[in-house]
């Protein structure tokens, strides 16, 4: 009966020690994906801020490197929207104050834009993409 209960103890302490090993394993696996995928992670995206006060966008000219973010925010409770003159964007009528859009500029080029509801007092506004 003895001989036994210490197969019964080394089957346990066996399956214990296996689990541990399994378990240090997973670990260092998960450890290994997480230091591959963070050393090949691309910098920070720049984001470039163009508010909309009154009928005018601040910066009114803004120059920025490729693959930049330029995120136009809405300082008022009047409707604005930001459309570029050639088509390449169109955000939807931002009507609350703080209301934003953006967009991800990944072609180099000069990118005219306005404000739909003021343009004809003047409400525009240039991204130039180096």
């Amino acid at each position: 009966m003895l001989q036994g209960s210490s197969k019964t103890f080394s089957l346990i302490i066996n399956r214990s020690f296996n689990m541990k090993i399994a378990s240090v394993s997973l670990v260092l696996a998960c450890l290994l994906i997480f230091v591959l995928f963070t050393s090949f992670r691309q910098p920070d995206t720049p984001v470039y801020v163009v508010r909309m006060e009154g009928m005018k966008f601040i910066p009114k000219h803004l120059e920025i490197p490729e693959g930049a973010i330029v995120r136009w925010i809405n300082g008022t409770n009047s409707e604005h929207n930001v459309v570029a003159k050639e088509g390449a964007f169109k955000s939807p009528m931002l009507a609350q104050k703080n209301a934003q859009y953006e967009v991800r500029f990944t072609r180099k080029g000069t990118y005219e834009y306005y404000c739909a509801p003021h343009r004809i007092m003047g409400m525009k506004g240039t991204v130039v993409v180096r």
